[in-house]
Parts: structure tokens; sequence; C-alpha cells
């Protein structure tokens, strides 16, 4: 608490965005966080957490909206 902010350096952790992902327009991904294969980040969205494989998620911060049906995808 007693050394000012501009000396306590920055903490960076990596984002990992999996195939087949796709973020829409103006999302926000926190550092740390993975997006799943196949998943949907909802434009807008700010996710603080990890999105699971076949997950479309929305919201701010974003949730669980629904899971995509994996038999419905093409090869």
């Amino acid at each position: 608490t007693e050394t000012p902010i501009r000396l306590q350096g920055v903490t960076r952790k990596k984002v990992v965005i999996n195939k087949g992902a796709w973020l829409g327009a103006n999302s926000t991904i926190l550092s740390g966080v993975e997006i799943g294969k196949n998943a949907v980040v909802a434009a807008g969205s700010i996710v603080t957490k990890n999105v699971n494989d076949f997950e479309i998620v929305a919201g701010v911060p974003a949730k669980l909206i629904k899971n995509i049906n994996k038999e419905n995808l093409s090869a």
C-alpha cells in the first residue's frame, strides 16, 4: 500500500483463442482467459472467465447463453 501504483509493475498473462472461435465486434477478453474451440463471444461482451468449447457467451460480464450442438456441425 505504500508503493505508488506506477511503481508496482504490470502482471500479464496470455489470452488463448482456440480454433474456430468467433469474437464479436468490440468484445473484450481479459488477461489469462481461454476461449474454447468453436466458441462464440457476442459483440460488446467482456469475458472475465474461460469459455468452454462449443459455448455461446454474451454480456457484461459474459455469461453462458447456450451450448452449440456438436452433432450438427459439419467437418
